[in-house]
């Protein structure tokens, strides 16, 4: 009889991944737990920034020379870098899915980009929706891509400001679709200065607070549609740095 081997390379990465995913689940939850039982004073403020479609060597951090991304650096230096954590989905909406509820979105139906009447399952729960219960106010800024019917929106979904738009892509220039909580907004310069405006305008408003704000960020998705006077300084050649194969 044949001796078994060891499971392929791809099984392993596989289940180390699965594992990974479970474990972060895990650590969510009990910050979670934590978060419920701390008095207001001690509980921390929550920013989640989602680089919408960013390539590995679209940052600073990972090397790359030609976009400037000066903040994000200093994050990067200055917190922890999980440089082994993969998402759950390869693009848009599953990889949003998966992270506001804590699941893998397989698990109910959403490893595709919705369309129609589909949307993120009212049947689950999101994290905003759980902090909100511990006392705290919830926010986001720009691209949903959960759902768009009244059901589906971001303020019946835990989040109690809105300012950004429902569906999966926006012009940078266009004020159409732009919403503010469910009021259409009339003016806009750039969606991506209009955004960061918004977001500070959040943190201010809500001083004292816990707060909790998610910004899915929308310029790595549509990078060639960029205000007049950033032409001038864009570089035409491409070096970048390849990405690390997976352990």
């Amino acid at each position: 009889m044949r001796k078994r081997g060891p499971p392929p390379k791809s099984f392993s990465n596989s289940a180390t991944l699965v594992g990974l995913f479970h474990m972060m689940k895990s650590l969510a939850f009990l910050f979670l737990l934590l978060t419920l039982l701390s008095p207001a004073a001690e509980r921390p403020n929550i920013l989640v920034i989602v680089g919408d479609d960013m390539g590995y060597a679209d940052v600073g951090f990972h090397g790359c020379k030609d976009i400037p991304t000066p903040h994000l650096d200093a994050l990067a230096a200055s917190g922890v870098r999980f440089t082994n954590g993969y998402v759950t989905g390869p693009y848009c909406s599953p990889t949003r899915a998966g992270l506001l509820t804590g699941r893998q979105q397989t698990r109910f139906g959403h490893e595709f980009n919705p369309a129609g009447a589909h949307g993120l399952p009212l049947t689950e729960s999101t994290l905003p929706d759980h902090l909100k219960e511990a006392g705290y106010v919830t926010g986001m800024v720009g691209k949903w891509h959960l759902g768009s019917l009244p059901a589906q929106v971001p303020q019946q979904r835990g989040f109690t400001d809105f300012y950004g738009f429902l569906g999966g892509a926006h012009s940078y220039f266009n004020a159409g679709g732009i919403l503010r909580g469910t009021e259409p907004v009339k003016e806009l310069d750039y969606t991506t200065d209009a955004f960061g405006r918004e977001a500070v305008a959040y943190v201010e408003r809500n001083k004292g607070k816990p707060w909790m704000l998610t910004w899915p960020s929308t310029p790595s998705t549509r990078r060639w549609t960029r205000p007049r006077n950033a032409w001038r300084n864009s570089r035409r050649s491409r070096t970048r740095p390849a990405a690390p194969t997976p352990p």
